[in-house]
């Protein structure tokens, strides 16, 4: 069991790395901070096929308005 967990960490680590945040970002360009945070869980949860969480997920984004 810790093993399988294990592996599916790894995984979402590998989908959700530097390369892997960066084409979700993409794909968001033009959202919402709080669309952003929604598109990103969205796609963790589809890819955990919405397994329980073992660990906390915290997100932040931040929206710049130009004057």
């Amino acid at each position: 069991r810790w093993y399988r967990r294990r592996q599916r960490q790894m995984c979402i680590r590998d989908r959700f790395g530097y390369e892997g945040i960066q084409k979700t970002l993409s794909s968001l360009a033009g959202k919402t901070a709080q669309e952003i945070c929604e598109g990103i869980m969205e796609e963790m949860n589809e890819y955990q096929q919405n397994e329980e969480h073992y660990d906390d997920i915290t997100l932040v984004a931040v929206q710049a308005n130009s004057s």
